[in-house]
């Protein structure tokens, strides 16, 4: 984490007790094999300052699969990309034609000032939804919540109904921040739902929302 997300992080950890976590973690590591490597688990604060933040893009975990999440959501340093990973460039492509994904890392978006978080920043491997009750769920929420309170502006967006069941219980009650949202980008929900992620154009959508001179580029390198 770089010095601004470190004083927010540390701020949470003074407020809320996760003493639970930490050990629920703890555990987990000693019985089980987790991804991302835990040097990942808080790499989506080492690129941006909090104040230049753009975007938020909110997923669910991460990749299950071993060695596939990066920490960061939805992207990974593997050269095989995963499904939901393609559906969100052929998206972005459906609105930039001409847009180029050289890499799976989607770390230039990070350093574009897109936060990737997920509700929850681990999992055992080949196992989702494994961690989803060891108290990731407040720390992220609240985490988000501080955010929001030194970037009220911020772009919030939720891919998934896990995502938006999260935003409404953890973070919309402190902060009654309204979000964008879209179905998640897996193909098991990409193309349902009231907004399906296939035809939202939601990455279109966000950069109108920036306007002129502050929009993302959606291409990876």
């Amino acid at each position: 984490m770089n010095r601004s997300f470190s004083i927010l992080h540390q701020r949470v950890l003074q407020k809320y007790d996760f003493s639970q976590l930490k050990a629920n973690l703890k555990a987990e590591l000693k019985t089980h094999q987790i991804t991302p490597h835990y040097r990942d688990w808080f790499r989506f604060g080492n690129y941006c300052n909090v104040m230049d933040l753009k975007v938020l893009i909110l997923g669910q975990d991460p990749y299950p699969g071993e060695n596939a999440a990066d920490g960061l959501a939805f992207s990974t340093r593997q050269a095989e990309r995963p499904k939901s990973l393609d559906n969100i460039f052929k998206v972005i492509k459906s609105s930039y034609p001409t847009a180029t994904f050289t890499t799976n890392s989607l770390e230039s978006w990070a350093q574009q000032g897109v936060l990737l978080l997920n509700t929850c920043l681990t999992s055992r491997v080949n196992a989702p939804l494994s961690h989803h009750n060891l108290g990731w769920h407040e720390y992220v929420g609240a985490l988000i919540v501080e955010i929001l309170h030194h970037k009220p502006d911020l772009i919030c967006v939720c891919l998934g109904n896990a995502a938006m069941e999260f935003w409404n219980k953890y973070v919309w009650p402190y902060t009654k921040k309204d979000v964008l949202f879209a179905s998640h980008p897996s193909p098991l929900g990409w193309d349902k739902g009231k907004r399906p992620f296939k035809t939202s154009q939601i990455f279109k959508e966000i950069n109108d929302l920036l306007g002129p001179g502050k929009k993302i580029d959606f291409s990876t390198r």
